[in-house]
């Protein structure tokens, strides 16, 4: 039934129209073209309007589009293919955490840094300390 249709031609058009321009009478009234260059004469000369040429293929897309749309609706696997091959653009975005990774600071550094300074000054450097032989033994190791 789809290639009985004339999309671009108006009801009631006269034998051998392939383009109709139906458009209100103050403005031409209704113009019919038997070719494309035709129409495009009448384009070019400003006989036809943009916008009324545009309107007229807009309505001529969508009654072509129009027995596709209305399979679609009517078939639920072509709606769930829609649905897996576009996404939601009403969804909210999932918002991936960024992880957090511990950086300690230098040495010295950071909020604890003068506690960490002062609890080391209280205590005596162990670089300083010698340590004493084991009992028994003098300081030179022998018994």
């Amino acid at each position: 039934v789809l290639g009985a249709q004339r999309p671009f031609v108006a009801e009631g058009a006269p034998e051998g129209t392939v383009y109709t321009v139906v458009r209100d009478e103050r403005f031409g009234g209704t113009r019919h073209y038997a070719s494309f260059e035709e129409l495009e004469r009448a384009f070019a000369e400003r006989e036809l309007h943009p916008s009324d040429l545009k309107a007229t293929v807009a309505d001529a897309i969508i009654s072509l589009l129009e027995p596709v749309r209305k399979a679609f609706l009517e078939d639920e696997e072509w709606q769930r293919v829609e649905k897996l091959a576009y996404a939601d653009l009403n969804a909210k975005p999932i918002k991936k955490k960024k992880e957090k990774v511990y950086h300690p600071p230098p040495p010295g550094k950071g909020k604890n840094a003068n506690k960490t300074s002062a609890t080391d000054a209280s205590t005596p450097a162990t670089d300083s300390m010698v340590a004493a032989p084991p009992p028994g033994q003098d300081a030179e190791g022998s018994a």
